[in-house]
């Protein structure tokens, strides 16, 4: 009985090591938002009693070295239809594409110039003030990150579990039969 206590010592080694066994993955987060400017006004009164205006103006803006897809978001309160222009003055050139044209909310994807001084122009087709609020942002990548697991930890605790039993049952009984 005690020529299976090798044996038995193996597969408790084996439970332990599959206990400490690691596994690295790499984790891609996603793209970190970072809001360059924000402002909120109350609209004004339009002529002709036809519905309210709204202008910002953002000022001189650097977006980060390694910052991309700058973004301008309108958004207003109340349901009324809301339309804006938007013209970056240090490069008048450069595109402006909204991705919605009317709603709530509206977005603008603007040309990666690096600098930016938007002027931003609306309406909104309601009878009375609403405050309007536009936000500035572009996103910038998260290096990756290390996670380390553990993916057998539970078969090697069963294992070694076993392991030991059978190592200690192996080595009582050969103790047994070596007393008699």
């Amino acid at each position: 009985m005690i020529k299976y206590l090798p044996v038995t010592i193996i597969v408790l080694l084996l439970g332990v090591g599959m206990i400490l066994y690691p596994e690295n993955i790499e984790i891609h987060i996603a793209d970190e938002q970072v809001n360059m400017w924000t402002e909120t006004k109350s609209t004004s009164g339009a002529f002709y009693g036809a519905g309210q205006e709204f202008s910002f103006r953002t000022g001189p803006l650097s977006m980060d070295p390694d910052g991309f897809m700058p973004i301008l978001k309108v958004t207003k309160s109340g349901e009324a239809v809301m339309n804006a222009t938007v013209v970056n003055a240090l490069h008048p050139d450069a595109f402006t594409a909204a991705i919605n044209e009317t709603g709530p909310e509206l977005m603008y994807l603007l040309e990666e110039t690096g600098s930016f001084d938007l002027e931003i122009e609306g309406f909104t087709d309601a009878e009375g003030p609403v405050q309007v609020t536009a936000t500035f942002f572009h996103f910038r990548h998260v290096p990756p990150q290390m996670l380390t697991l553990y993916p057998y930890r539970f078969f090697g605790l069963g294992m070694a579990a076993v392991g030991l039993l059978a190592s200690a049952f192996v080595y009582v009984r050969g103790r047994g039969q070596s007393s008699e």
